[in-house]
């Protein structure tokens, strides 16, 4: 049986997230949520998707100093570090 891939994209409001969502939508299964609907999801479910690829970004991330509750790829890659989730890191 062949294993499906299932991509989770966190960014719904994201330029970059939604447009990847209208493309991929008809060619994979994939679902867009946002940073905060992401953190509040229970880890079985997460562990339904084979990928997560995260557009979004917090505005202090950018304007501040460097912290880590601002890194949003690490608070993901924290969540599904005991995972086999292959996590899709975009660079700019």
């Amino acid at each position: 049986m062949l294993n499906k891939k299932k991509l989770l994209l966190i960014g719904k409001k994201s330029f970059v997230a939604s447009n990847l969502y209208n493309f991929l939508k008809k060619k994979i299964n994939v679902e867009i949520v946002s940073f905060e609907e992401f953190n509040l999801l229970e880890d079985n479910l997460i562990n339904t998707f084979t990928h997560i690829c995260n557009c979004s970004i917090k505005k202090e991330y950018i304007k501040e100093k460097y912290l880590k509750k601002n890194d949003i790829d690490r608070l993901i890659l924290n969540k599904i570090k005991n995972s086999k989730i292959k996590y899709i890191f975009l660079s700019f």
